[in-house]
């Protein structure tokens, strides 16, 4: 089953690389969790699918542990800032 989803992962940022041309990007929960075996199978299956061309590197997003203390404070400001 994690193989499966970092090759669909893969997949997808091969999507998008080719369409949007980001020079990097940057995964979160999974690659903080699975590690390093995910995301060289992330990684393989991006170098599979996207165009010769594409230059793009996948990275696990640096805030490490932070990450999800991080994400709920924008989530908590995004909520106060709707209602004004």
């Amino acid at each position: 089953m994690i193989q499966i989803n970092a090759r669909a992962t893969g997949e997808v940022i091969a999507n998008l690389a080719d369409l949007l041309r980001p020079d990097a990007v940057l995964l979160g929960s999974l690659a903080l969790h699975l590690g390093p075996p995910w995301l060289e199978i992330v990684r393989h299956q991006f170098r599979i699918e996207t165009l010769p061309d594409t230059d793009c590197r996948i990275d696990p997003a640096g805030l490490g542990a932070r990450l999800q203390d991080c994400s709920a404070l924008v989530v908590a400001v995004s909520a106060v800032d709707e209602r004004g």
